[in-house]
């Protein structure tokens, strides 16, 4: 069977077919709602769309006072080589690592429910709604008194202590990462290319702090991007040949082709 990981969901929870569906949900119990759900967008009885597009669009549900976040995969972001028709669809794939996220502390919106529908090549993953910003949003918009003088210091931790973890998320840009004004103030989403290793990756980690620093070089140079690196390290204290090698050769190297690949301007090169 060519989708033979959806027989694998997370230690304890729960796979289910109904409906021609493929369902992961933490208990029985959330299967009802998740229906209900996906019926209220498939009628477009949502409360607003926060992205409508292809390869994935995100819609605000609600459903008896509260809200809720689909994320509905379209067809064209399953890949067509054989390789990686043997992988998860990417709703599982971050359905998984989300939880893996939250066992080791690393903040991030609990699934509900990863849905597949192989007849129609179509997956969902539902999360709670939480009313935060993206820094992407905030930054632009608010001055240093609206942010606490830590923000550097308190990014850096979470993404190291996310490293540390050997979890890589492989899109970190600040459209990525909800801020609210209290613990643990900082949320990961859109874990659909996180990648989870044995072992620290070189080449994941200059690729995350390549992408943070680029997109959000001008934050970067603005809040304290030495603050935010010293707080990277100690949240992940690496041995001194691996942080040089990642500080001083792999990062510049990563950053520089990203730069060349996107045709990026000189202001987002790295701020140090």
């Amino acid at each position: 069977m060519l989708w033979y990981p959806l027989q694998i969901p997370p230690s304890g929870h729960s796979k289910h077919h109904r409906q021609s569906m493929i369902f992961w949900t933490p208990t029985p119990q959330e299967i009802p709602l998740t229906l209900h759900l996906l019926q209220l967008v498939q009628k477009k009885k949502y409360d607003f769309p926060l992205k409508v597009d292809r390869p994935s669009s995100l819609y605000v549900v609600s459903k008896n006072r509260q809200r809720y976040v689909v994320k509905t995969y379209h067809r064209r972001h399953f890949a067509k080589t054989l390789r990686n028709l043997l992988l998860l669809p990417r709703a599982f794939s971050a359905y998984r690592l989300a939880y893996f996220f939250l066992e080791k502390s690393i903040p991030t919106p609990s699934p509900i429910a990863a849905v597949y529908q192989p007849l129609v090549g179509i997956a969902h993953l539902i999360t709670p709604y939480l009313p935060a910003q993206s820094l992407h949003q905030l930054l632009p918009h608010h001055s240093a008194e609206f942010f606490p003088p830590s923000l550097p210091r308190l990014l850096g931790k979470a993404v190291g202590k996310m490293h540390r973890a050997c979890v890589f998320h492989n899109d970190l840009k600040t459209s990525n990462i909800l801020w609210q004004p209290h613990p643990p103030y900082f949320h990961f989403v859109d874990l659909d290319h996180s990648q989870q290793t044995s072992v620290f990756s070189l080449r994941l980690a200059s690729r995350d702090l390549s992408c943070l620093l680029a997109y959000g070089g001008w934050w970067a140079k603005k809040w304290g991007c030495l603050r935010f690196i010293r707080s990277y390290l100690q949240a992940n204290p690496l041995p001194s040949s691996l942080r040089d090698k990642l500080f001083q050769k792999t990062l510049q190297k990563t950053h520089q082709r990203r730069l060349q690949r996107k045709s990026l301007p000189p202001q987002y090169s790295l701020p140090f």
